[in-house]
């Protein structure tokens, strides 16, 4: 089954303004990579897009920024 936008992002997006956040936007928030659409991590009941179902990604592709948004983290932690 192959995920796809069901049109209700568009809705989210009329009610609020969903822009990436400017730096390390994977801290504070998820990405659901099929609708393109930013959540707000305080906000979200579940770990899947309310428009799709997919998961929502909590972590960049990239191996580097990947690195980096881990040693942020481990920084808070401790």
């Amino acid at each position: 089954m192959v995920a796809s936008c069901k049109g209700i992002c568009d809705l989210i997006r009329l009610k609020q303004l969903v822009r990436r956040p400017k730096r390390l936007p994977y801290l504070t928030h998820s990405q659901c990579r099929v609708c393109r659409i930013w959540f707000d991590k305080k906000e979200l009941t579940s770990p899947r897009c309310p428009c799709c179902s997919t998961i929502l990604a909590i972590l960049p592709r990239e191996n580097g920024k990947k690195r980096i948004y881990r040693e942020k983290l481990h920084g808070i932690k401790h």
